[in-house]
């Protein structure tokens, strides 16, 4: 966010709306967290990118709200892997939305 706030800016809920949907409108009221993965033209990501989300609440009912935003310019390649898990017993709610962008041909 601190070396280009703009092109997050650009992006970031715009594509992911919530007046059809109740929990993109819960998740874009209540994310603070998320990831963010931006590869750049031309450029190839040989081996996948995992995202590990870990709750880590300890008593019943704990929730986030992560945000993801993916963006791959022209002729970019790569494999985004999501992962949302635990480490208690207590039931916990993961809302996630992650919007992802793709350059199109003209």
């Amino acid at each position: 966010m601190s070396t280009d706030p703009a092109l997050l800016e650009k992006h970031l809920a715009r594509y992911a709306l919530g007046q059809d949907n109740a929990f993109t409108s819960l998740n874009t009221a209540f994310f603070q967290d998320g990831a963010f993965v931006y590869v750049s033209a031309g450029k190839v990501v040989e081996k996948p990118i995992q995202l590990l989300f870990i709750s880590t609440g300890k008593e019943s009912g704990a929730t986030s709200h992560p945000r993801n935003l993916i963006i791959a310019e022209k002729d970019a390649h790569v494999t985004v892997i999501e992962s949302y898990v635990s480490i208690g017993d207590a039931p916990y709610f993961t809302n996630a939305v992650t919007e992802l962008v793709g350059a199109r041909e003209r």
